[in-house]
C-alpha cells in the first residue's frame, strides 16, 4: 500500500506538469524524478522495482507526448503560413524538447524560408523606418535565425543545399546586406557548392541595395570601395565558374556600375551581355567571335530601347561624349551587311604557316534598339552639359523630323481606320514626340555659354513645333468627339514575355518589350499637357532671348565707355566709336521687365471647337516662318 501511495505521489506531478509546466520544466521534473533518491532518515520507505519501472514508463510517455504535440503544432504553423515569429515560436520549443536531432531536414529547410517575412515585406519596413528617420542598426533582423538553422542542419551530419544559401542571400540582398552576403558565398564556395546565376544575382542586388541606403558621411569613401572590391571578385568568380549572366544578374551589376563609375567593368559587362564593344560597337564581341574565348558557346541578351538608354546614361555619366556619339550612331543604325566589307587578309596566303585565320562572319546579328523620347532627352541632356552647341542643334533637328516622321506614320494608319469604320485596337502606340525636356537642354547650352545664334535659332523653331503637335492635338481631339464607337474599349497590350520571377525594371531592361497599342484618349491627354508646357516654354525661351540681348550691350556698352574697340559688322573689323554713335547703332534702352511679364498679356491655346475663331473660319495670324527643316 505505501509502495501504491510512493508510486502515484511520484507520478502525480508529472501529469500535473503535462498540462501546465513548459518544456523545459517537463524535463527537469523528469529528470528529477526519475533520479529520485531516498534520504537517509527515511529508512521506512522502500521503492520496489515495479515502482521505478512504471515512473520510468510514464515519464518516457510524457515526454513522447510533448515532442509530438510540439510537432504538430509546428506543422501546422508551416501548412497554415501563420506569422513568422509564430513558426519560430514552434520550431524554438520543440528544439527545447527533442532536439535538433528530432526533426528531419526537410523540416529544417522549411522553417528556414518561414521565419523571416517575405523580401518585399522587408522593403516595405525599411522604407518606413528610414521615412521615420530611424536608420536600423542591424542589416538584417533575423540573421540569428538563419544561422541558428544553419547550424542545427550540421549538427544532423548534413550540409545546407545550395537554394537554402540561395534562399538566405535573397533575404540580405533585400535589405542591403552586403557584407552578410559576402559572408554566406564565402561558406557556400568552401563547402564545394558551385554558385549559380540566382547567386550572383543576390549577391549583386545587395550592393546594389545597399548604395540607395543612407550612409554616414565619413564612412561612405570606405563603404564604396569595399562593395567595389566585392563586386570585382564576384565578376571574377562569374568568369571563373563560367556561369551565364542572365536579366536579373545583369540588371543589378549596371545598377553597381552607375554608382562606382567603373568604365572598364562597364565595357566588359556590355561585351559579356550584350555583344558589344564599345570601342568597336559595329563588330560583334571578341568574346562571341572566338570559339576559344567561348566555351561554352555564350548566347548575347537582347539589345532592348531600355538597354540603348541605359547605355547612353552610363556613357554620359563618364562624360564621354566622342565614344556617346560613337554608340548611338551605330546601336541606333545598324549595319547588317557590314561583314560583306571586311576581308580576310590571310586569305591569298593560304601557303604560309603563319597568321590566325579570322572568321568574319557572326553568328549574332548586330544590336539595335529604336530610339525614343527618353533616348534623345538622355543624349541632349549629355551633349548640352558638355558644352556642344553644334551637336546640340544636330540632334535635335534629327529628333524634330522623327517627331514628324512619327507622328505622320500614326495620323495615316489612324485616318484609314477612321474611313473604313474599323476599330483603332490595333494601331501600335507611338514612343516618340519632341518635348519640353529636350528643349530645356539646348535652351540651357545657349544660356550657358551666350550663343545667341542657338538662342534665336530654337525661338524659331519652336512656333512650327507647337503648330504641329496643335494640328495633330485638334485631329484626335475630332476623333475622340466624333468616333467614340471606334475606340478601344480599354488600353489592351500584349502579354508580358518577362519571366515571373523578374521584377519590372529588369524585365524591361533585356526582355522584348510589351506592345503598346494606341489610345485616343491618352494621347489627347498626352498633346494637350506637351502645348502647355511647350507654350509655357516659349514665353521662357523668348525672355531669355531678350535677357541675352540686353546683356551683350551691356558688355559692349561698357567698353565702348571705357573707350576700346568693338567689332562692327559693317566695317569688319574693330573699331573704336563715340558713345553717341553707339546709342544710335544699337538702340539702347534699360530693361526692367521680369519674366512673368511676358506671361501676362499671353492669349492661352484653345483645341479647335472651342477656339471662336477657328469655328467661324479664321485662324489667328502666325508670326513664324514655315519651317526649311519639315519633311515634305
Amino acid at each position: 500500500m505505501s509502495g501504491r501511495c510512493l508510486s502515484h505521489s511520484v507520478l502525480a506531478p508529472v501529469a500535473h506538469s503535462l498540462r501546465r509546466r513548459s518544456a523545459n520544466t517537463l524535463l527537469n521534473a523528469a529528470r528529477r524524478f526519475s533520479t529520485l533518491t531516498i534520504p537517509p532518515f527515511a529508512p521506512e520507505f522502500h521503492l520496489s522495482h515495479s515502482t521505478l519501472s512504471a515512473a520510468s514508463s510514464s515519464n518516457y510517455n510524457a515526454i513522447t507526448y510533448a515532442r509530438e504535440s510540439r510537432l504538430t503544432e509546428l506543422v501546422n504553423a508551416l501548412d497554415t503560413h501563420k506569422s513568422p515569429s509564430n513558426v519560430w515560436t514552434g520550431y524554438t520549443n520543440l528544439l527545447s524538447v527533442a532536439g535538433s536531432d528530432y526533426l528531419s531536414l526537410e523540416l529544417h529547410q522549411r522553417v528556414l524560408r518561414a521565419c523571416t517575412p517575405s523580401t518585399e515585406e522587408l522593403k516595405a519596413a525599411i522604407v518606413r523606418r528610414l521615412s521615420a528617420g530611424n536608420i536600423p542598426k542591424v542589416p538584417h533582423i533575423h540573421e540569428i535565425r538563419f544561422q541558428t538553422v544553419i547550424q542545427n542542419i550540421r549538427g544532423l551530419g548534413l550540409q545546407p543545399a545550395l537554394d537554402d544559401y540561395n534562399f538566405i542571400l535573397e533575404q540580405f540582398a533585400a535589405v542591403g546586406h552586403y557584407e552578410g552576403c559576402f559572408q554566406v558565398y564565402k561558406e557556400l564556395t568552401r563547402l564545394g557548392h558551385v554558385p549559380t546565376t540566382q547567386t550572383f544575382s543576390e549577391c549583386f542586388q545587395s550592393i546594389a541595395q545597399r548604395f540607395k541606403l543612407p550612409m554616414q558621411k565619413v564612412k561612405r569613401e570606405a563603404i564604396s570601395t569595399q562593395m567595389q572590391d566585392i563586386f570585382a571578385m564576384y565578376v571574377a568568380d562569374m568568369h571563373k565558374h563560367r556561369v551565364p549572366m542572365d536579366a536579373t544578374c545583369f540588371d543589378f551589376a549596371i545598377r553597381v556600375l552607375k554608382q562606382t563609375l567603373d568604365l572598364p567593368g562597364f565595357e566588359a559587362l556590355m561585351r559579356w551581355g550584350y555583344a558589344i564593344d564599345l570601342s568597336n560597337p559595329d563588330r560583334v564581341a571578341l568574346e562571341y567571335t572566338d570559339p576559344v574565348m567561348s566555351d561554352p558557346p555564350l548566347t548575347p541578351l537582347p539589345f532592348t530601347t531600355r538597354a540603348l538608354n541605359t547605355t547612353i546614361d552610363m556613357l554620359a555619366r563618364f562624360g564621354d561624349i566622342s565614344k556617346l556619339v560613337q554608340a548611338f550612331e551605330v546601336l541606333t543604325q545598324p549595319l547588317p551587311q557590314a561583314s560583306q566589307y571586311f576581308f580576310d587578309s590571310f586569305e591569298a596566303d593560304e601557303d604560309d604557316d603563319f597568321g590566325v585565320r579570322v572568321d568574319v562572319a557572326s553568328r549574332f546579328p548586330p544590336p539595335y534598339a529604336t530610339p525614343n523620347t527618353a533616348t534623345y532627352s538622355l543624349l541632349l541632356r549629355c551633349i548640352c552639359r558638355s558644352g556642344h552647341a553644334v551637336l546640340a542643334r544636330h540632334y535635335l533637328i534629327q529628333a524634330r523630323r522623327l517627331d514628324r516622321a512619327v507622328a505622320h506614320v500614326l495620323r495615316n494608319r489612324v485616318s484609314a481606320l477612321v474611313n473604313s469604320r474599323r476599330s483603332l485596337a490595333t494601331v501600335p502606340a507611338p514612343d516618340f514626340a519632341v518635348n519640353q525636356s529636350m528643349l530645356v537642354s539646348v535652351l540651357g547650352e545657349g544660356n550657358k555659354d551666350k550663343d545667341l545664334g542657338l538662342l534665336r535659332w530654337l525661338q524659331d523653331k519652336l512656333p512650327y513645333i507647337i503648330r504641329r503637335q496643335k494640328a495633330d492635338l485638334d485631329y484626335y481631339d475630332s476623333v475622340v468627339r466624333n468616333h467614340r464607337d471606334l475606340l478601344p474599349k480599354e488600353s489592351p497590350t500584349s502579354p508580358p514575355t518577362a519571366p515571373a520571377d523578374a521584377d519590372a525594371e529588369t524585365a524591361a531592361l533585356v526582355q522584348p518589350a510589351r506592345v503598346k497599342y494606341f489610345d485616343p484618349n491618352l494621347h489627347v491627354a498626352f498633346l494637350r499637357r506637351n502645348v502647355s508646357e511647350l507654350q509655357s516654354f516659349s514665353g521662357r525661351i523668348e525672355f531669355v532671348v531678350g535677357r541675352t540681348h540686353q546683356r551683350i550691350k551691356e558688355r559692349l556698352g561698357r567698353r565702348v565707355w571705357q573707350e576700346k574697340d568693338v567689332y562692327i559688322a559693317t566695317e569688319n573689323r574693330r573699331v573704336k566709336i563715340s558713345k553717341a554713335h553707339w546709342k544710335q547703332t544699337v538702340n539702347f534702352q534699360p530693361r526692367t521687365d521680369t519674366f512673368k511679364d511676358h506671361l501676362v498679356n499671353r492669349r492661352p491655346w484653345l483645341p479647335a471647337h472651342a477656339d471662336p475663331q477657328k469655328r467661324r473660319g479664321l485662324r489667328r495670324p502666325s508670326h513664324s516662318r514655315p519651317d526649311p527643316d519639315s519633311e515634305p
